[in-house]
C-alpha cells in the first residue's frame, strides 16, 4: 500500500496546487498556529443538523455559516467509486437497502437521501470527486477514511488539487509518518491518553491532536504545545446537546478549559455563534 501511495505522491510532486480562493490559505496558517486563540470549528458529517449527513446540501451549508473544517466519511462501491457514506450500509441514511461495497455506483446513485428527520430528500449519495470540487479552496477536509484501500482515495484528492487542503486521520504513528514522508500530507494523530498526545507532538510535530474527555487536561495541552500542535475535541455527545438546547456555554466552555482550540460538532452554526460571542472567532 506505502509504495502505491508513493507512486501517487511521486506524480502528484510533480504538479501544482493551485488554491480558488484566499480562504483556504488563511485557514492552513490558522491551523498550524498552536496559539489556540481562534477556536477552528469542524462540522460532523457536514451540516447535517439542517441537511442529510455527507450530502452536497450540507457540505454547501457548512461552507456557508462558515465552518474551518468539514469531516466527511468515505466508502469504495463495487465498480470502485469513492463515495460519501458513513455506515457500511446505505439502509440508514437512504430509501435504498445494500452494503456499499456490493453495489455498484449507478445503483447507489438512484437512491434518495434521508434527512435528520428521517424523511426522504431530494439529495443523492455524493461522490468524493464531486464533494471535494465543492469545498476547493473554501475549507479545510478531515477525511474519515472508511475503507483501507488508501489509494483511491488519495488519487481523488490529488486529481483535485486538493492534497494541500485535507488532513489524514489515523491512529497508527508510522504510518503517518511513511505517508508524511512521500506526500505533503496534513497528518492529524489520534491520542487515548496524555502519554500518547506527547509521543504524537514528539514523533509528528503536528498541525493537531485529537483527544478525548477523559484526559483533556493542562497536561495534555502543554504536550501538545511542545511542538505547538492544536488539540482536537469532539462535541459530539453530552455537549452538542447543551448547544442544541441553547445552553452553548455549559456545552463549550467545558471543551476549551484546559486548551483545546478545535471543536467538532453536529450544530456548528450555533457553535460559531457562541464562539464569536465570547471572541474566539
Amino acid at each position: 500500500m506505502i509504495r502505491q501511495i508513493a507512486g501517487l505522491a511521486a506524480a502528484a510532486a510533480l504538479a501544482f496546487f493551485p488554491i480558488a480562493s484566499a480562504q483556504a490559505p488563511e485557514l492552513i496558517a490558522a491551523l498550524k498556529d498552536g496559539s489556540g486563540k481562534r477556536v477552528l470549528v469542524t462540522a460532523h458529517r457536514a451540516a447535517h443538523d439542517v441537511h442529510p449527513e455527507n450530502s452536497m446540501a450540507a457540505i454547501e451549508r457548512a461552507i456557508e455559516i462558515g465552518v474551518d473544517v468539514i469531516e466527511i466519511d468515505t466508502r469504495l462501491t463495487k465498480d470502485g467509486v469513492v463515495v460519501l457514506m458513513h455506515d457500511d450500509s446505505v439502509d440508514r441514511t437512504t430509501d435504498g437497502k445494500g452494503k456499499v461495497k456490493e453495489l455498484t455506483f449507478a445503483e447507489i446513485r438512484k437512491l434518495r437521501l434521508k434527512g435528520a428527520d428521517g424523511k426522504l430528500t431530494d439529495q443523492r449519495v455524493p461522490t468524493l470527486i464531486e464533494a471535494m470540487r465543492a469545498m476547493k479552496g473554501k475549507v479545510l477536509v478531515d477525511l474519515d477514511l472508511k475503507t483501507g484501500d488508501l489509494e483511491p482515495i488519495l488519487s481523488r484528492v490529488i486529481e483535485t488539487d486538493m492534497l494541500d487542503q485535507a488532513l489524514f486521520f489515523n491512529g497508527n504513528y508510522a504510518f503517518l509518518e511513511k505517508f508524511r514522508a512521500i506526500a505533503p500530507v496534513i497528518a492529524f494523530p489520534r491520542a487515548h491518553s496524555t502519554e500518547q498526545a506527547a509521543t504524537a507532538s514528539a514523533q509528528l510535530k503536528p498541525e493537531a491532536i485529537h483527544i478525548d474527555d477523559g484526559f483533556n487536561t493542562d497536561a495534555t495541552h502543554k504536550a501538545a504545545m511542545a511542538s505547538d500542535s492544536r488539540l482536537w475535541i469532539n462535541a459530539l455527545g453530552d455537549p452538542d446537546k447543551l448547544v442544541a438546547a441553547g445552553k452553548a456555554k455549559e456545552g463549550i466552555d467545558p471543551l476549551l478549559a484546559h486548551g483545546a482550540s478545535m471543536i467538532q460538532t453536529d450544530h456548528p452554526a450555533a457553535v460559531i455563534a457562541y464562539l464569536k460571542s465570547i471572541g474566539r472567532r
